[in-house]
């Protein structure tokens, strides 16, 4: 050990010892040293600097290790380069000044003067309460200003004034914009919610305990389902789908298309095959009610079926034309349907007389096989009424075609009307006739009879 300079009042007293090098393998205790430390070297990692009391540093401490403590209270500034770890850290004035990390259990303090922060790992935290307003920069679609760790380019962002956006892999996905409209898939809406999509849709799923829907509300009486094109605006069909396949349709001019993509009339229900080629319209009391069209595969044809009708005590008034694609008719006898009215020559009325009656068993697919029947044949009526018969053609004399996809029955050339259907109903008519003029023959016959007797 080596002194310049001694200077002390006694032992045990307050003096100032100034050295020119001092080398100590023990522990020097003093209540205070003066000087500037430069010459301090070889100072051990730990238990360097140790105090009964508080430790106050006139100018600022620059530390190139760690600084641990149980609390740093400083007026000046504090500069690490590596960290400072401790139970408290008090910002009074300038702050702290800190190349490496702060770990504390709790900060005081304004945080005003927090100057040069990284731009990552800023603070770390496993849970942050703001009590005031935190503001974050725009940010863009490819750097969002609020993301979660490890995705940088997925988050949100605000692209313009009132705008919120959302990005997913540095592509927008969805946003609200100034005037609150929803879009997914686009940043250019149309509505009030547009969703876009190259290659899906929009799922609503239900829950466990209750089924998914979709409600349309609006304050006018008309809710609207539009199709439109994504290229030009145009209209387009809306289509219906399941198991991955079209199931039914409403196209462009407004056409409800059920098993076909096209069609003439405003409602097309086309099966091609299969016991499904039905159609039922249930009625306001429950299925039972309705009318129904079914396909029977026995001989290519279709039962018409109304159920649970009504009865009535009036006559039959419809016909059907087998001669016209079976189209149903209302059957009239007003004179507004009538025109060069004559009565019947006796001889046709006659001609009823001749008409064969006959017991029979049907061959129909839909009549029972153990009953029998009572009626005429069309054929010998038409040779000797053709009016009393009802006509139309084979089925061999029709061509179907799917046309515009519909089911299109063209009548082949030479094709022939044959007989089909009695009109028993006019039967009556000619036999009225009959009678009256039989009601004249007895009249007279009873009247000659009398004056006979009275002879």
């Amino acid at each position: 050990m080596s002194f310049t300079k001694v200077s002390v009042a006694g032992i045990g007293t307050t003096g100032t010892i100034t050295f020119t090098n001092v080398n100590v393998a023990g522990v020097i205790t003093a209540t205070s040293f003066s000087g500037s430390g430069a010459n301090l070297t070889g100072v051990a990692s730990t238990d360097n600097i140790r105090t009964n009391t508080n430790a106050t540093f006139l100018q600022s401490v620059n530390v190139t290790g760690i600084v641990t403590t149980a609390g740093v209270n400083a007026s000046g500034v504090i500069t690490a380069t590596s960290s400072i770890v401790g139970s408290a850290v008090t910002i009074n004035a300038s702050g702290i000044n800190a190349t490496g990390v702060i770990t504390a259990t709790s900060f005081v303090g304004s945080g005003a003067n927090l100057t040069g922060l990284a731009a990552t790992a800023n603070v770390t935290t496993s849970s942050l309460v703001v009590i005031g307003v935190s503001t974050v920069a725009a940010g863009t679609t490819a750097a969002p200003s609020i993301t979660p760790t490890g995705d940088s380019d997925t988050g949100i962002f605000f692209p313009s004034a009132d705008t919120i956006a959302f990005g997913e892999g540095g592509v927008e996905c969805a946003r609200f914009d100034a005037n609150g409209n929803f879009t997914v898939g686009t940043s250019s809406p149309v509505a009030g919610m547009r969703f876009t999509s190259l290659g899906g849709g929009v799922q609503i799923s239900g829950s466990t305990s209750a089924d998914g829907g979709i409600r349309f509300q609006t304050t006018s009486n008309v809710a609207t389902i539009t199709g439109i094109n994504n290229d030009n605006n145009a209209f387009n069909p809306i289509s219906f789908y399941t198991s991955a396949t079209e199931a039914a349709r409403i196209d462009t001019s407004g056409r409800l298309l059920v098993g076909t993509s096209s069609g003439s009339y405003k409602l097309n229900v086309l099966e091609a095959s299969g016991a499904d080629r039905n159609l039922f319209l249930a009625g306001i009391y429950g299925v039972t009610n309705g009318f129904s069209v079914d396909w029977v595969n026995s001989n290519s044809a279709l039962n018409v079926k109304f159920a649970n009708l009504s009865t009535t005590a009036v006559a039959a008034n419809v016909h059907m034309d087998g001669a016209d694609n079976n189209r149903l008719y209302r059957s009239t006898s007003s004179i507004r349907y009538k025109t060069e009215i004559e009565n019947i020559e006796q001889f046709r009325t006659d001609a009823v007389l001749s008409l064969r009656p006959v017991w029979y068993r049907s061959t129909a697919s839909n009549d029972r096989k153990d009953w029998s029947w009572y009626g005429l044949i069309a054929e010998e009526v038409a040779e000797i009424e053709p009016r009393l018969v009802h006509w139309s053609y084979l089925d061999k004399d029709y061509e179907t075609t799917f046309v515009d996809g519909n089911v299109t029955k063209t009548l082949k050339e030479g094709a022939q009307l044959v007989p089909d259907g009695i009109q028993y109903d006019r039967i009556a008519v000619l036999l009225l006739d009959v009678v009256k003029r039989q009601q004249q023959t007895i009249e007279a016959l009873e009247a000659r009879l009398a004056a006979l007797e009275a002879q």
